[in-house]
């Protein structure tokens, strides 16, 4: 994966490059990614579990994935370490396709899309992800 590099002081972004599977729209891919991912709303991927016994309020940690390792679970870590595998050395650099469920899982305060269409329709829309979350 080439590096995107930042031209204030050419230093390494935390971006991978990625693009909507070719039968998806581009203003569809947009409001895939502008809703809330719905895995993370409906449970609480960080393991802890709050309860009270006995009068006390007690905490667990479930046996799932520990705090802060959520590869195990997200959809687009996944399809960049297949897409890696399918990697061929000297053949052209291709971004990561995913597919409507892993957009759709995809934060959009981690989404950065750049259009410049309106400068040249010649241009693609490309679409990045931070993978160092905030």
């Amino acid at each position: 994966h080439p590096f995107i590099r930042t031209f204030l002081g050419f230093d390494i972004l935390p971006l991978v490059e990625f693009q909507p599977e070719t039968d998806i729209a581009l203003e569809e891919a947009q409001d895939l990614i502008e809703q809330e991912p719905h895995a993370r709303k409906s449970q609480n991927s960080d393991g802890w579990h709050e309860s009270t016994r006995g009068g006390a309020e007690v905490m667990s940690l479930s046996e799932g994935p520990m705090p802060g390792d959520e590869a195990g679970t997200d959809l687009f870590v996944q399809k960049m370490l297949d897409a890696a595998s399918y990697f061929v050395p000297g053949e052209p650099y291709q971004p990561v396709k995913i597919d409507r469920e892993t957009l759709a899982d995809l934060r959009p305060e981690e989404v950065y899309v750049a259009d410049f269409r309106k400068y040249s329709p010649l241009l693609p829309v490309r679409f990045f992800r931070s993978m160092i979350p905030e």
